[in-house]
């Protein structure tokens, strides 16, 4: 399910827990723990920072009020997220 997880992520079709947890089939916390875990095997990092490439190609357009906190894959979870 991580890998699972990274690939979705990693493809840019998945941008917060919520919605990771709608397209897993799972319960929200499972999807957020799933995230942390993510984190701390540093796969995956987030940023409180506001988006600067803008709402238009963004998966989180339709729920995020413009600031939302941002998943970004690192190059560790670009590679495991590739491997098959």
């Amino acid at each position: 399910m991580l890998r699972d997880t990274l690939k979705l992520i990693a493809s840019e079709e998945v941008a917060s827990s919520e919605e990771l947890a709608r397209r897993l089939k799972i319960e929200p916390a499972l999807a957020r723990r799933i995230l942390d875990d993510l984190v701390s095997l540093g796969y995956l990092r987030f940023s409180n920072t506001a988006c600067t490439s803008g709402c238009t190609k963004c998966p989180a357009r339709s729920g995020c009020g413009g600031l939302p906190e941002m998943m970004a894959i690192t190059q560790k979870g670009r590679q495991a997220a590739s491997r098959t």
